[in-house]
């Protein structure tokens, strides 16, 4: 078997149009907008660090050969590259430099594995359970089915030229291990009159506002899924949002037309389809049982652990007398070695045997009851046996800062604290397999965040003017058909703190669990109540000179900023900023409501006030500048309506004389305050621009003169306020001004011309002066 799935020829000619484009980059023939355009549906994404890059393997259902993995061990030992296995499925190949690009893709294609399809607004790696084909509880064996469809999907150029990105996946019975309720796509398999066949779910999603996936059939045989991927498609393509990149997946479109009308537009997609012919997906032939003939040396476990072990890691297949065996691959990152000695595993115990899951793990399949202790002592000699008490081997996150340009925080190092201080306390993952913790770097949820029982995701927050690394603490999270729900937030702390708080949870979870019987029961009767209390606790940030340790993240000794979000994504931390606000404000109202605390109300104000300031490129250093920006940038203009004043001066009151009578009595606006920023803020496009009506006619004021060309320093303004500033004067000037900024060394030169470029801008020239940068703009009409 040279591979799972059969790449479509025209991956031939990306390669060489890679290598191509790649020299004319180098050159400085090729604006990099332009060449971020190309790479990116390839899979090539640019990582934190400049002129370093990622490539994302595509794995259908994680289904990898030892021929493929040892392969992969040696490009990255050959390249000098790390290797990191993802929560969907895929092996990351980072630190690859630029004149690697096309040598790995090309050698990646040699056997059997392309990138293409591995980012940007494209159909994604569609993943399936791990232990399809071998799972007692599953109806039909999903994979054949995953492959088909990424067969059939990977060779439209429609596939590659979506709204954004587009994730299917299959799970073979309703416990829904490969999170079908969560996609964009979600088939599981059922079996009704004899005939296999699927339920399908459609517009799920983790993210910036998660959401569970709506059914459209309880049952399609499973020869016409082809029409639905198809149709389904095709409705995201021609209904989502291309403006507004943050509100642009499926799940938006069905909020923007409600589910009666997405299921209609469905249907009638599903028949034009039909019409034009039959898709036909065309089952893979290869076989997944084990070869006969295959033998190991038979031989006893080494020590005592092994039953310790075996009870953990090795679970019964269907087919009787083999076994399925998770090898524990800690956060995802392996060692070139380690995975070709693993590799050597799956290939002594038959070819075909290995699975990434989405834990981030290696799974182990058709290994034999006697071959077992022979299992156990080579992974004994690597490092891999122990009887699963290391946390670390538990825990599940994304990349984040340390690689990824929209990281905010090093989930990586958060999660390493996390098991290192729940190691010291003596609380073990490994006996209570229905805790489940999953930490991601941003809201993006790449470390599925929402999903898990408890749940973390990177924040940026602003302590008395220096910024501050944060998690958003979140629970309840589960998946099952039927019953998927997403874990609720309760607040934030402060990065330096995560570890401590989890550590008294699950301490209390520990001398408790007696009590309940499972997880779920203990945070529904207490559970929800603990962490609002230890969050009250942990949530202070200490002033820089009191602490300065905590302005730094976990694995950094630099002090914590979003330098590296860089090239293109300065929107995105505008997003960021926005949001943080807004969390901010709806948990101290929340707790407002409990304590009847004035202070907590007014700090809801505040927070609420200072969330869309960003966009009109202000940072205000005090709160009563918060309220007098507020006034003038969104209550004088209509943005915001003038009811809202009174709320304002309210505040004002609080805070100059401690007047709490007058705050109380306009409380009732904070909500409706709140609703309204949120409304204008979804509707923002690509331009930072509200797209919805202003509540009021905004007072009649002079105009103020358009210039026809501008200076703009912008020299000691940190990202994003730069960016943002810079599009403001951009709105004011006429197509074909030109427009010159000052810019600083570092984080906004980087930043804003390739923000700007992907606004549309034209950037002419760059020049630098004493330190500094010029940049020319052309204002494109």
């Amino acid at each position: 078997m040279h591979g799972y799935y059969r790449i479509p020829l025209i991956v031939r000619d990306d390669i060489r149009t890679l290598e191509e484009w790649v020299e004319r980059f180098r050159r400085g023939e090729l604006a990099a907008a332009k060449f971020r355009g190309f790479r990116v549906p390839l899979g090539i994404y640019e990582q934190r660090q400049e002129n370093t890059y990622m490539m994302r393997v595509r794995l259908p259902g994680g289904a990898v050969t030892p021929a493929q993995l040892r392969a992969l061990a040696r490009l990255a030992r050959e390249y000098g590259v790390k290797l990191h296995l993802t929560t969907r499925q895929d092996i990351q190949l980072q630190n690859v430099q630029l004149d690697q690009l096309a040598p790995l893709y090309r050698a990646l294609y040699s056997v059997g594995l392309t990138c293409k399809g591995g980012g940007g607004n494209t159909v994604r790696n569609i993943t399936a359970c791990p232990d399809a084909g071998v799972c007692s509880r599953e109806a039909f064996n999903v994979l054949p089915y995953a492959i088909a469809l990424t067969e059939y999907l990977l060779p439209f150029p429609s596939s590659y030229n979506l709204p954004r990105k587009f994730k299917i996946a299959f799970s073979a019975c309703s416990d829904d291990c490969a999170l079908a309720t969560v996609n964009d796509l979600g088939f599981i398999a059922k079996v009704r009159k004899g005939e296999p066949g699927f339920a399908v779910y459609a517009a799920g999603g983790l993210g910036a506002y998660s959401q569970v996936a709506l059914k459209l059939h309880d049952f399609v045989p499973a020869s016409e899924i082809g029409y639905v991927a198809e149709a389904v498609k095709r409705l995201f393509d021609q209904y989502g949002d291309r403006k507004r990149k943050h509100q642009a997946r499926l799940r938006f479109v069905v909020r923007a037309l409600g589910a009666e009308k997405f299921r209609e537009l469905y249907q009638q997609e599903l028949q034009r389809v039909k019409e034009e012919g039959p898709i036909e997906l065309e089952l893979p032939s290869w076989s997944e049982e084990r070869r006969e003939g295959v033998t190991v040396p038979l031989e006893e476990p080494r020590d005592g652990d092994y039953q310790a072990w075996k009870r953990l890691q090795v679970r019964a297949q269907k087919q009787a007398g083999f076994y399925l065996v998770r090898l524990p691959v800690p956060l995802g990152d392996i060692e070139p070695e380690m995975l070709e000695s693993l590799a050597d595993l799956g290939e002594v115990l038959g070819e075909g045997s290995l699975r990434i899951t989405q834990t981030q793990d290696l799974l182990l399949r058709w290994v034999r009851e006697e071959e077992l202790p022979y299992l156990y002592n080579r992974l004994r000699e690597l490092g891999l046996a122990e009887a699963g008490t290391r946390n670390l081997d538990y825990l599940v996150c994304c990349k984040g800062a340390a690689t990824c340009k929209l990281g905010l925080c090093h989930s990586g190092g958060l999660c390493r604290a996390i098991a290192a201080e729940l190691d010291r306390a003596g609380l073990p993952l490994s006996q209570w397999p229905e805790v489940n913790l999953r930490a991601s770097g941003c809201p993006n949820a790449c470390g599925q965040h929402p999903l898990a029982s408890i749940g973390l995701h990177g924040a940026a927050r602003r302590v008395n003017g220096r910024a501050m690394p944060f998690y958003s603490v979140l629970l309840g999270g589960k998946v099952q058909e039927g019953r998927t729900a997403l874990a609720r937030p309760w607040g934030h702390v402060p990065a330096k703190n995560v570890p401590a708080l989890l550590r008294d949870f699950l301490q209390a979870y520990q001398e408790r669990r007696e009590t309940y019987h499972s997880f779920e029961q203990f945070v529904e009767a207490e559970g929800q109540d603990l962490m609002q209390q230890l969050i009250e606790q942990y949530k202070r940030a200490p002033a820089y000179e009191e602490n300065p340790d905590y302005y730094r993240d976990w694995d950094t000794s630099e002090e914590f900023s979003l330098a590296g979000r860089g090239a293109g994504e300065c929107g995105a931390g505008v997003f960021d900023m926005i949001e943080s606000d807004l969390d901010e404000a709806k948990s101290a109202h929340a707790l407002c409501q409990q304590t009847r605390e004035t202070e907590l109300l007014y700090q809801a104000v505040v927070a609420l006030a200072r969330s869309l300031l960003v966009l009109r490129g202000l940072d205000p250093q005090s709160e009563e500048e918060v309220l007098a920006h507020f006034e003038q940038q969104f209550v004088a203009p209509g943005w915001v309506a003038s009811r809202y004043r009174m709320l304002l001066q309210a505040a004002r009151e609080y805070r100059e004389s401690g007047a709490e009578r007058a705050l109380w009595e306009q409380a009732t606006l904070v909500p409706a305050l709140a609703e309204r920023i949120k409304a204008l803020y979804e509707s923002m496009d690509a331009n930072l621009q509200f797209q919805i009506e202003p509540e009021e006619k905004p007072a009649l004021a002079e105009p103020e003169p358009t210039p026809i060309a501008l200076l703009l320093d912008l020299r000691g303004v940190q990202c994003p306020l730069n960016y943002v500033r810079a599009k403001m004067a951009l709105e004011e000037m006429e197509g074909g001004d030109l427009l010159e900024l000052l810019l600083d060394d570092g984080e906004p030169i980087m930043n804003v011309p390739p923000s700007l470029e992907d606004d549309g801008q034209d950037v002419l020239e760059i020049s630098k002066e004493n330190g500094y940068y010029r940049v020319k703009v052309r204002k494109q009409v």
